[in-house]
């Protein structure tokens, strides 16, 4: 009998032990860089392993609050971000692959470039311009994210306020 009752609270304990740690997972922040997001950023280049990276981020966190801290390379999308402003949305468009990528590569990715709106900007997070380079950082919700379509997958970013 004793071990009977030994057996079930192990069961239990086991249980317990489960859902504590799901308990603990559903706290955790969801950033990228994954690693010290606030003292360490991302550098983001076109067509390099971190474009790539950050793509795969927004795709795996659709409808979640995520904390970003990015810096686009300045001389590297001189002409690929457009800054918020009050009539309309900040927009950045990073392209992810080159144009000599293997097909199987091309077919993998399904498109060669990812655009990112960012909307609604009167939050404590940004999209905005520091000694050379574009800096993306702040908490924002991915409302949005699909393709491929016309050569390009696109997401649509929420600035939120520290707070929600």
């Amino acid at each position: 009998m004793m071990d009977f009752v030994a057996f079930i609270s192990l069961i239990a304990t086991v249980i317990g032990v489960h859902y504590a740690k799901k308990a603990a997972d559903s706290t955790k922040e969801i950033s990228f860089p994954s690693k010290k997001p606030r003292q360490s950023y991302k550098i983001i280049k076109h067509l390099s392993k971190e474009a790539n990276d950050f793509e795969d981020f927004i795709a795996k966190n659709i409808d979640r609050k995520i904390y970003l801290n990015v810096y686009f390379d300045g001389a590297d999308f001189q002409d690929c971000i457009i800054l918020p402003s009050t009539d309309e949305p900040g927009l950045i468009i990073i392209k992810t692959l080159s144009d000599n990528a293997s097909e199987k590569e091309r077919i993998r990715r399904g498109s060669d470039h990812f655009n990112v709106h960012i909307i609604n900007n009167d939050s404590d997070a940004f999209l905005g311009w520091s000694t050379g380079d574009y800096i993306l950082k702040g908490y924002f919700c991915v409302v949005g994210y699909g393709g491929p379509k016309q050569g390009g997958t696109g997401a649509t970013l929420r600035p939120v306020n520290i707070n929600s």
